[in-house]
């Protein structure tokens, strides 16, 4: 993940940096390192913000506010399960 998709996944989720931050468990100048560059992204930046990812999209009941990856997971998930066809 490259630092200019950490902003504008931040910006479609409509969180600011604080915000991002927090939930991902980092300070905020700690997260505005990462979103400018200065910082690279560790997998475990990543692996926090599936996981805010999943959140977000159950707290607004939005799919298409998962990251891209875990979109491809479920759909991969779901073609083998006859229960989801039929959602």
């Amino acid at each position: 993940m490259k630092a200019s998709e950490l902003g504008a996944i931040r910006h479609r989720w409509g969180l600011t940096q604080e915000e991002l931050a927090r939930r991902i468990g980092i300070g905020r100048r700690a997260y505005i390192t990462l979103e400018m560059g200065e910082r690279p992204i560790r997998q475990t930046h990543i692996l926090a913000l599936e996981r805010v990812s999943i959140d977000i999209c159950i707290e607004r009941n939005d799919r298409a506010l998962l990251l891209s990856n875990i979109r491809y997971a479920i759909d991969f998930l779901s073609e083998d399960d006859p229960a989801e066809q039929h959602r």
